[in-house]
């Protein structure tokens, strides 16, 4: 799974709210990342292959993604304002990035769909087998 942001830049980003909504727990702030990780990768992994190459676009979507589930986590559930709108606004590029209607600032390579094989090509598929002593 890719690795868009670093604990490093989650505490930076979070400043003195680091230690009350991580609790300094590394196993959390493992989970916390990951899970950001692999909400980006989701939607991307409709239309693009994953890991995505990391630019600051997918540090930032990580980032919104993060700090919101950090929100969710504490008691009441009272999640600022600001935190709810970067998360709707990054859920929002991500459909937008799944649909092709917005890059990450970097290099994206199409996934491969994988080939589809018409009626006509799996009965001799299996007129071959057969034959074959299969």
């Amino acid at each position: 799974m890719g690795n868009y942001l670093t604990a490093e830049k989650l505490a930076r980003h979070l400043g003195s709210r680091y230690d009350a909504l991580t609790g300094n727990d590394d196993a959390l702030i493992a989970e916390i990342l990951a899970r950001a990780a692999a909400i980006i990768e989701g939607f991307a992994s409709v239309r693009y292959e994953v890991p995505l190459t990391p630019t600051p676009l997918l540090e930032e979507w990580a980032l919104a993604l993060a700090e919101h589930s950090l929100y969710k986590r504490l008691p009441g559930s009272q999640i600022p304002e600001k935190i709810r709108e970067a998360y709707t606004r990054t859920i929002g590029q991500l459909s937008d990035l799944a649909s092709n209607k917005m890059g990450t600032g970097g290099l994206l390579t199409f996934r491969q769909k994988p080939a589809v094989m018409s009626p006509f090509s799996v009965q001799n598929n299996r007129i071959d087998r057969m034959t074959d002593g299969e």
